[in-house]
C-alpha cells in the first residue's frame, strides 16, 4: 500500500472526499486558499480517511494506482478549468496525479478567488460570476457547480450564478455532475447519487463513489471489492474488480475477482462486460485514448490497440496516454513526445513534461517551464518556476484549456493566454 503523503497547500476542505467528481470541483485557481473546516468536518474526515484505508486494503496498491491514473486521464478529456486535486489528503499517490485545469463547459468559465471568496471569469478575464461565492464552491460540470453556503447546506448554480438545485439538510458534501448524476455524501456517512432535479437517484450506500462514464460508475461498499454500477444503481460485471473507476473510449481497466494477489494483473473490458484485452498486464491502469492503451508487461512498456495488438514498443521508461495526437515518452531520464506509431516527434530532452492540450504542452527546461507546439517550437519561453509541491503532486503542472492556463508566480497563481500574457494577474 502506498504511503499517504500530506495534502499539498492550497487545497480546500472539501477535497478530503473520495469521489472524483469532488476532486474535479476544486481549483487551485488564481488565489485559491484553504477553506475553513465546517463544524462537523473533522469527524467526517476521519470517517472518510478510514474508509479510504479500508478501501485500499481491499483494493490493493494496484487499485489505488488505477484511481490516480484515472484522475490523470481526467486532465485530457476536454471537460476538465481548474486544477484537479487529489481525492483525499490521506490517501493520495501524488506521483500519478494529473496536471490539469478544468473549464466550465459551454460558458468556458474559470474559477478565481480573492479575499476568501470565489467567482468565475471568461477567457478574456472578464468577471462573469461575481467573486462573492463561498470558498467551498466547486467547478462547473454539465452546466452546474456545487456551492456550500453553510454546514450541511448545498446548492448548485448555473453559468449565471443562479441557484438551480437546492438540496435539503443532511448533506456533508456534493460532487460534480457526470452523465446527469452527481455523487453526494450524506449524514449516514455513505455516498449516493442525485439527478439534476436534486432528487435521490441512487440510494446512499457506498464507501466510495466515482463519476459515471459510458453509463457506469465504480463504487465500493463496506467489506466488498470495488465494482461497477449502472445509472439505475444496479451492479454490473460481477466477475471483475473495477481497478480503474472509469470507462474511456468504451474500455475500462479491471482485474479478475478470482485473482486474490495483493496486486493482481489487469486487462480491459468493454461496456458489455466482455474481456477485450486479457488480464495479463501490470497495474499501469492507463485509460484508452485515441484508440491506444499504454500498458506494462514483464517490465516492458508498450502501446496496444483496442484489440490487444502491440502498436508501440521500444526502450521507454514511461509512456503516458495520448492527447492531441501525441503521447509523452520518457527515454534516458528525459521527456519527449511520440506519435501513434511510436515514432519520436519531439526529441526527448526535457526534464519534465505535460500532455498536449489545444496544440500546446508544458515542458521543463533548465529548471523552468514553458510551452511548446507540436513541432517542438518553444511558443512561451521557459520562465515559470513551479514549487516542489506543484511539481511533485503533478496536479498543478500548467496546461491549456479553453485558451487559458493556470500558472504560478511565486506564492500566487493566475491565468495566461497562449502568448504567455497574463489574462488574470496572480492574486493572493
Amino acid at each position: 500500500m502506498p504511503v499517504p503523503p500530506q495534502a499539498p497547500p492550497g487545497l480546500a476542505t472539501r477535497q478530503s472526499t473520495i469521489v472524483p467528481a469532488t476532486g474535479r470541483r476544486f481549483a487551485d485557481a488564481a488565489g485559491t486558499q484553504p477553506a475553513s473546516p465546517a463544524k462537523s468536518g473533522g469527524g467526517r474526515n476521519v470517517i472518510i480517511i478510514t474508509a479510504v484505508v479500508v478501501g485500499l486494503a481491499v483494493l490493493g496498491a494496484g487499485g489505488w494506482y488505477g484511481f490516480t491514473k484515472y484522475q490523470e486521464h481526467k486532465a485530457s478529456t476536454g471537460n476538465p478549468a481548474v486544477q484537479v486535486p487529489p481525492p483525499t489528503p490521506a490517501a493520495t499517490s501524488q506521483a500519478n496525479l494529473p496536471e490539469q485545469t478544468e473549464v466550465a463547459e459551454a460558458a468556458k468559465l474559470f474559477r478565481v478567488q480573492k479575499g476568501g471568496k470565489v467567482g468565475f471569469i471568461d477567457p478574456t478575464g472578464k468577471i462573469i460570476i461575481p467573486i462573492t461565492l463561498p470558498a467551498n464552491t466547486g467547478n462547473f460540470s454539465e452546466g452546474l457547480a456545487p456551492v456550500n453556503r453553510s454546514p450541511g447546506v448545498w446548492e448548485y448554480i448555473d453559468g449565471t450564478g443562479r441557484p438551480t438545485i437546492k438540496l435539503g439538510s443532511g448533506y456533508a458534501d456534493a460532487g460534480s455532475f457526470s452523465e446527469g448524476l452527481a455523487a453526494v455524501y450524506t449524514a449516514n456517512d455513505k455516498w449516493g447519487y442525485i439527478d439534476k432535479r436534486g432528487r435521490e437517484a441512487i440510494k446512499p450506500q457506498f464507501q466510495m463513489a466515482f463519476d459515471f462514464a459510458g453509463g457506469y460508475a465504480s463504487v465500493q461498499k463496506e467489506g466488498q471489492k470495488p465494482g461497477f454500477i449502472d445509472t439505475k444503481g444496479t451492479a454490473a460485471f460481477p466477475d471483475f474488480v473495477s481497478t480503474m473507476p472509469s470507462f474511456s473510449e468504451g474500455l475500462a481497466f479491471v482485474s479478475m475477482k478470482s485473482d486474490t494477489r495483493s496486486v493482481p494483473s489487469g486487462g480491459y473490458i468493454d461496456q458489455s462486460g466482455k474481456l477485450i484485452i486479457p488480464c495479463e498486464y501490470a497495474f499501469s491502469a492507463n485509460p484508452c485514448t485515441e484508440g491506444i492503451v499504454m500498458v506494462v508487461k514483464d517490465g516492458a512498456r508498450m502501446g496496444l490497440s483496442t484489440n490487444g495488438e502491440i502498436v508501440i514498443k521500444g526502450n521507454f521508461q514511461q509512456l503516458k496516454p495520448f492527447s492531441d495526437g501525441l503521447a509523452q515518452a520518457e527515454v534516458n531520464d528525459k521527456w519527449g513526445y511520440i506519435d501513434h506509431r511510436g515514432k519520436t516527434v519531439v526529441e526527448a530532452k526535457y526534464e519534465n513534461s505535460a500532455r498536449f492540450s489545444e496544440g500546446l504542452a508544458g515542458v521543463k527546461l533548465n529548471g523552468k517551464w514553458g510551452f511548446i507546439d507540436k513541432t517542438g517550437k518553444m511558443v512561451v519561453e521557459p520562465r515559470l518556476v513551479l514549487s516542489s509541491s506543484w511539481e511533485k503532486s503533478k496536479i498543478r503542472i500548467p496546461q491549456f484549456h479553453g485558451g487559458l492556463a493556470l500558472v504560478p508566480d511565486g506564492t500566487k497563481t493566475g491565468y495566461i493566454d497562449r502568448t504567455g500574457a497574463w489574462v488574470w494577474p496572480p492574486s493572493e
